[in-house]
């Protein structure tokens, strides 16, 4: 039997690294390790914390995901230093801890992709959080003696029922390939 969810509870146990039982090689034994579920680099919840926290959302509330790709991120690294890169992945990260509260999560999937999960929200609230990322992202990033101009394309999405996490971030992946090619005029 699956117990509700309850929100308060799922934010306490993401705000702590996931448990992860690990067999030792004595027998009868098992040893406690505890898993990291962070980006080391932006401190974002990783791809694997953001399917969990998903998984443990009720499908009663309406969730919804946020994809978004840093445009022309390599050039930054190619241009600047792989540093500057880093800084900018730091400082969008940053930004995007600003856009919403602790009852959503927010995760670098990789490279200079990320995403914003949302529980329990409108269409109208979507896209309020969707102009405020926005705003807040497509900003320049100071870094040494010269600003890094930063923009991202955006795709969004609303679970429908039945969808699973995957089908979710997935959705909103294939939104923002849309919007990429559209701002290139492909």
């Amino acid at each position: 039997m699956q117990t509700p969810a309850n929100p308060e509870t799922d934010a306490q146990r993401l705000a702590s690294p996931a448990s992860l039982s690990v067999l030792d090689t004595a027998p009868d034994r098992r040893v406690d390790e505890t898993v990291e579920a962070k980006d080391t680099l932006t401190g974002l919840s990783s791809r694997e914390a953001a399917t969990e926290w998903l998984a443990r959302q009720s499908t009663s509330h309406t969730r919804a995901a946020i994809y978004l790709d840093l445009d022309g991120f390599t050039s930054i690294n190619d241009r600047h230093s792989r540093a500057a890169g880093d800084r900018v992945l730091a400082t969008v990260a940053e930004r995007l801890r600003g856009t919403v509260d602790d009852s959503h999560m927010i995760a670098r999937l990789g490279d200079d992709q990320f995403v914003v999960l949302l529980n329990d929200v409108t269409e109208a609230d979507l896209a309020r959080t969707i102009a405020r990322i926005r705003q807040r992202v497509d900003q320049p990033v100071g870094c040494k003696y010269t600003e890094i101009p930063c923009t991202a394309s955006f795709g969004a999405s609303v679970a429908l029922p039945g969808d699973t996490g995957g089908d979710l971030i997935g959705a909103a992946n294939r939104g923002m390939y849309r919007e990429k090619r559209l701002r290139r005029g492909l």
